[in-house]
């Protein structure tokens, strides 16, 4: 799969573009990195607000095309930014995280029809399984390596996403490595390509978490942030924005732009930082920090 918009402009031709001219002054831009997992009509209580009804999800897709957007991967976009190349029009990443098979089913033949692109996040340990790691939640499959190699040759990016769905920041650093290093290198041997970014799961991470990813060889990573990736942002900890179900165009419209439901994504983050300080105190009163934590109050990634 390329990278144009509906009017055949890849962001490598734009880069191209930007460097043939000279023009190599990146405007200081906020980009929207968008988080998504399974696009269903299969939901439950505890995952609900993680999973898009296909109808919605097409028809955000036909926005994105109608309105010009160029879609990026996440390594697209740092690529970009460390080069000094002028982004392309109208900027989004699309990320979906753990892999789940209505991928395959239902969001690579849309990225396909309107030439767009994506990058999707694999938890290694899941994969031909299902999302053992929500509590609660509908069996949800997890695509299997044969079909991981069919996406991985329409050009979807294909990144990490961890082993085994724990919390990167509560491990103790044997552990940490682990998860960072080993399921890059699964993913290359597996689909004979590079693995150049991550997702964290649950978006938990720390300067430490940071530092290892950087180390483990990896070009970028993206935490959850709930808010627009800022040009000069730390590359190991890359914003995103959530997509909800339920959200019309006009609602879509304004995630995109920055502007909303504002109150939804700053919630969120108050939140997810709160939920960190307490599962941090956890950890140094039972220094378990090799096992995993109850994520089950925040499952934001």
């Amino acid at each position: 799969m390329t990278d144009p918009t509906h009017s055949g402009t890849t962001s490598a031709d734009a880069s191209t573009r930007a460097n043939a001219t000279g023009d190599h002054a990146a405007p200081r831009a906020r980009v929207p990195i968008l988080m998504y997992h399974s696009i269903s009509d299969v939901t439950s209580k505890v995952f609900a607000p993680f999973v898009i009804p296909p109808h919605e999800f097409a028809a955000q897709i036909e926005y994105l095309a109608s309105h010009g957007y160029t879609t990026l991967t996440l390594a697209d976009l740092v690529r970009i930014r460390l080069s000094g190349s002028r982004l392309p029009p109208r900027p989004v990443v699309l990320t979906f995280d753990d892999a789940y098979a209505d991928f395959g089913e239902t969001v690579a033949p849309l990225l396909l029809r309107h030439q767009f692109t994506a990058s999707l996040y694999v938890t290694t340990g899941a994969v031909g399984r299902t999302n053992f790691w929500v509590k609660g939640d509908v069996p949800r499959r997890i695509l299997t390596w044969d079909e991981l190699r069919e996406i991985a040759a329409t050009r979807v990016e294909i990144g990490a996403h961890s082993i085994t769905h724990r919390a990167m920041d509560a491990l103790a650093a044997p552990d940490l490595h682990a998860e960072l290093a080993d399921p890059k290198a699964q993913l290359e041997d597996r689909l004979n390509q590079d693995v150049p970014t991550l997702a964290y799961p649950f978006g938990f991470e720390s300067g430490r978490v940071r530092a290892a990813a950087a180390a483990a060889g990896y070009l970028a990573a993206c935490a959850v942030g709930y808010q627009m990736s800022a040009d000069g942002e730390d590359r190991f900890a890359l914003s995103r924005l959530i997509v909800l179900p339920g959200m019309d165009l006009a609602a879509y419209g304004r995630l995109l732009d920055g502007r909303g439901p504002q109150w939804v994504q700053r919630a969120r983050r108050v939140r997810s930082l709160a939920w960190r300080v307490v599962r941090r105190a956890a950890q140094v009163r039972t220094r378990g920090a090799s096992a995993p934590l109850d994520t089950s109050l925040d499952k934001g990634d």
